[in-house]
């Protein structure tokens, strides 16, 4: 089946003809990783390491990045919070070979969930980001949204519907923020402090597939 015309003008390309071939057996054993390290940090650790070494932060600083990069102290929370898409499995956030940065949203629904499972939401979930990743990976940024709307119309459509189990109420911490730091700041402490207390923002996206947009990824450098 092919996509809806308004992929190919976003895109500038023709799109895939057919889902690309996904295998969700291997696919969750990555988005997952490891056993979450549990106490790995503090809440505090994470609010710094992203506002220090994450791009569109207002205190971003690639000096005060270094500095706590190079501090024995941190070590093992920037194992469990950062990975590159190459690793054989990820941690709660996953350097991508084209520049951006996700939030392992998968990986925080199967945590949740406590299923990590072929079948399982997490597994699912995972299945519907590598669709419209697959599909509009040719697309700038500028046209990211109307490609991913096309998507989930389209070439997608099936994955989205095994992926509705990721509206839950239970698993919003995981899909439910609308910027980029609250993923961050959510997900890493899911995976590796504890679930913050505080809740959720009062103005969320109402689930992981409006306008087809994908709060929890965004453009960033080198690791």
């Amino acid at each position: 089946m092919l996509l809806a015309g308004s992929l190919e003008v976003a895109c500038g390309a023709d799109p895939p003809s057919d889902p690309p071939p996904t295998d969700p057996t291997s696919c969750l054993s990555t988005a997952l990783g490891p056993l979450p390290s549990t106490g790995a940090c503090t809440e505090s650790q994470i609010q710094r390491i992203y506002s220090a070494c994450t791009s569109t932060s207002i205190l971003y600083n690639p000096s005060d990045c270094r500095t706590l990069e190079l501090n024995p102290a941190n070590a093992a929370c920037l194992d469990c919070m950062y990975s590159i898409e190459s690793d054989p499995s990820y941690g709660a956030i996953v350097f991508l070979t084209d520049g951006r940065m996700r939030v392992n949203v998968s990986g925080c629904i199967a945590l949740l969930d406590g299923d990590a499972g072929a079948s399982s939401c997490g597994a699912n979930d995972w299945d519907r980001r590598r669709c419209g990743d697959n599909a509009c990976d040719s697309c700038p940024d500028s046209d990211q949204t109307a490609c991913r709307v096309a998507a989930e119309n389209g070439v997608c459509a099936a994955y989205l519907q095994g992926a509705d189990c990721a509206k839950r109420p239970e698993l919003a911490p995981c899909t439910e923020q609308s910027e980029f730091m609250d993923y961050f700041r959510i997900v890493g402490a899911i995976f590796c402090a504890q679930m913050p207390e505080a809740g959720l923002p009062d103005e969320g996206i109402s689930g992981p597939f409006d306008s087809g947009a994908e709060g929890d990824t965004q453009d960033e450098g080198d690791p």
